[in-house]
């Protein structure tokens, strides 16, 4: 982030992954961490309807930026 020093930081989350939404059938995930997957689409209809489960979401990644890292839901530490 050095080149926005001195400049107010937005960060923008757009794409929800699509573990988060009900699915027709599972997305398989590239083997290459690298190659860009274009195929990767969501559903419209959360699998939890209370959006709990996308909140948790977004909490762990605000953590991971601010915080350091995370605790996940198995109580696990994730160190940024």
């Amino acid at each position: 982030l050095d080149a926005t020093d001195g400049h107010s930081r937005i960060i923008s989350y757009c794409t929800q992954p699509n573990w988060l939404f009900k699915q027709n059938k599972p997305h398989i995930y590239p083997d290459n961490a690298t190659f860009t997957d274009w195929g990767y689409q969501t559903g419209t209809e959360l699998v939890d309807d209370t959006m709990h489960a996308l909140g948790d979401y977004y909490g762990r990644l605000v953590a991971w930026y601010t915080r350091g890292g995370f605790i996940d839901e198995y109580g696990r530490k994730h160190t940024s």
